[in-house]
């Protein structure tokens, strides 16, 4: 009967202190990670902008090739969206709500049950490339468990990232003859100088 009653003080201290570190940790998990990505700006953003290629580099998507993708009405730009499920990663929806042309691209994340998130993609010109960073932002809110487990979540979300821009300048420096390359076309036509005289005359 002792020993029990000592096993249960030790649990409850053991409940006690996860309850009390839980609710010292933030109620919001911030992530930001930065990488430099060798390839052209406009090309980065296509493979961000354009959902379809983003999938493709995708971490979470990588990471579990059974992922079960449902696209919304658009698949590029604002408003575009799409739905995952997935026994690994969860399930949720992306959405851009905001997008400043190789700039920035701003997505709403719902995980449904595990709550939302807002996560951002800003592209930065520099010497060597394009300064990529990918930051979230999610609220877990005041249960001190869920507080616990946003900061194990903070470093697989970091780690993620880490391979997802990997995997995006990959996708970049392959992305070589994607349409943003091709010069500008200046489609006025310049009539010959002899026409122009011809017309003139003929007004005459």
């Amino acid at each position: 009967m002792k020993i029990l009653k000592i096993l249960l003080f030790v649990l409850l201290s053991i409940f006690l202190l996860v309850v009390i570190v839980g609710f010292l940790q933030p109620s919001t998990v911030q992530v930001k990670v930065e990488k430099v990505v060798k390839a052209p700006i406009c090309v980065v953003f296509d493979q961000i902008n354009d959902l379809e290629k983003r999938i493709l580099w995708s971490p979470w998507a990588t990471q579990d090739t059974t992922m079960q993708v449902t696209w919304g009405e658009k698949r590029k730009g604002l408003g575009g969206s799409y739905s995952w499920q997935s026994q690994a990663m969860g399930n949720g929806t992306l959405t851009y709500i905001d997008i400043e042309e190789n700039k920035k691209l701003v997505s709403d994340l719902d995980f449904g049950p595990e709550g939302k998130g807002v996560a951002s993609l800003t592209l930065d010109e520099v010497e060597d490339g394009v300064m990529v960073s990918w930051e979230l932002a999610s609220e877990v809110g005041s249960n001190p468990f869920k507080r616990l487990f946003g900061v194990l979540i903070k470093v697989a979300v970091e780690q993620s990232f880490n391979l997802g821009l990997a995997q995006l300048e990959s996708a970049a420096q392959a992305d070589s003859q994607n349409p943003c390359l091709l010069p500008v076309v200046d489609e006025a036509i310049e009539l010959p100088v002899d026409s122009i005289a011809v017309d003139s005359l003929m007004v005459e």
